[in-house]
């Protein structure tokens, strides 16, 4: 969806604990050259304990991005403030959005729960 867009920045924020299976044996190389040529920067929240692996922080680095501890509260900032400094894109509505439409039934529930109600304190029918 990134390279459908002719306008605008591209970034992706990886929230990761940072094991891939997908990265060993050089693939994080050929992963980060291709979002590079694609013009897509990474940026990566680390939030497992313990370093950054290596891997992770080589597609930051080769994609134009940064890495980055979730409890790096100054990293964090860093990231929003990119996000806020890239050129926006226009947005098109392509399909219509569902919404609820629950007041009726609400309403017919509520009444069903006053009668209910009614009922139960004693204004009800008793033929002896």
């Amino acid at each position: 969806m990134l390279l459908e867009r002719e306008q605008g920045d591209r970034m992706i924020v990886l929230i990761t604990d940072g094991y891939s299976a997908d990265l060993g044996g050089g693939r994080d190389e050929e992963i980060a050259n291709k979002l590079r040529a694609d013009g897509i920067a990474v940026f990566t929240v680390h939030v497992a304990d313990g370093e950054i692996p290596d891997e992770v922080v080589k597609i930051a680095a080769l994609t134009g991005g940064e890495a980055f501890a979730a409890g790096d509260p100054g990293g964090l900032a860093h990231v929003f403030e990119r996000i806020d400094g890239m050129q926006k894109t226009r947005l098109e509505k392509t399909h219509a959005e569902a919404t609820d439409d629950f007041a009726l039934y609400a309403l017919a529930g509520l009444g069903v729960l006053a009668l209910g109600l009614l009922a139960a304190y004693g204004l009800r029918y008793t033929p002896w």
